[in-house]
C-alpha cells in the first residue's frame, strides 16, 4: 500500500489543481470541515484521541475562513 506521498492526490490533483493554480474541483472546503468536525465528535464521544486530525483541523477552519464560501478543498493546500 502506498503512503500518503505516493497516493492519488499526490500525483495528480496537487498537479492539476494546486501547482497550476485551477481550483475547479468539486468538493467545496466547508464540507470537509463538516465532515472533519462530525469525525471528532465521535472519536471524542468514543474516547478515541485523533491528534493529527484534531491538530489539522484549526489550519483547514483558517483556510475557510481566507477563502471564503465555496472555497474547494484545493483551495485550502494553496495556501502556505
Amino acid at each position: 500500500m502506498p503512503a500518503t506521498g505516493g497516493s492519488w492526490i499526490s500525483r495528480t490533483h496537487i498537479r492539476q489543481r494546486v501547482i497550476s493554480r485551477r481550483f475547479d474541483d468539486p468538493f467545496k472546503l466547508e464540507l470537509m470541515l463538516k465532515d472533519i468536525g462530525i469525525a471528532l465528535a465521535v472519536a471524542r464521544e468514543a474516547g478515541i484521541q485523533m491528534p493529527l486530525c484534531e491538530a489539522g483541523h484549526p489550519l483547514r477552519q483558517a483556510a475557510d475562513r481566507a477563502q471564503g464560501p465555496g472555497a474547494s478543498i484545493s483551495e485550502a493546500g494553496a495556501l502556505g
